[in-house]
């Protein structure tokens, strides 16, 4: 039950970056359109697919989404950059934590809940 609660937090904290990304770049993105363009980006990194037209298969992914509802093709771009970098800086400023000294407990999980 606890990896279900996980999936379900970390899933709700990237769509509400999401939202946010969207909203930073075209401003009348209501929250469903900034759900729908970052679950599109989720999606595509699933894909056997390395990038075309010199961007990247996410970024395409989040115009295409946003251009479905009637948004820019070029914002649409610039949004799922934006999220692309927020997203490599969270992970990077959480691994600079984690390999501070003495940061982790040294507690060791198992997959059995």
């Amino acid at each position: 039950m606890m990896v279900l609660l996980l999936t379900v937090a970390i899933w709700l904290s990237l769509l509400a970056i999401a939202c946010a990304a969207a909203k930073a770049i075209i401003p009348p993105v209501d929250l469903v359109e900034g759900f729908f363009a970052g679950a599109a980006g989720s999606i595509s990194f699933a894909l056997p697919v390395n990038g075309f037209a010199g961007i990247g298969l996410m970024q395409s992914a989040w115009a295409y989404a946003l251009n479905l509802v009637g948004h820019d093709w070029s914002c649409g771009i610039a949004a799922g950059i934006l999220w692309n970098g927020i997203l490599i800086i969270g992970s990077s400023f959480v691994a600079v934590i984690a390999a501070i000294p003495g940061t982790r407990s040294g507690r060791s999980y198992s997959n059995s809940d």
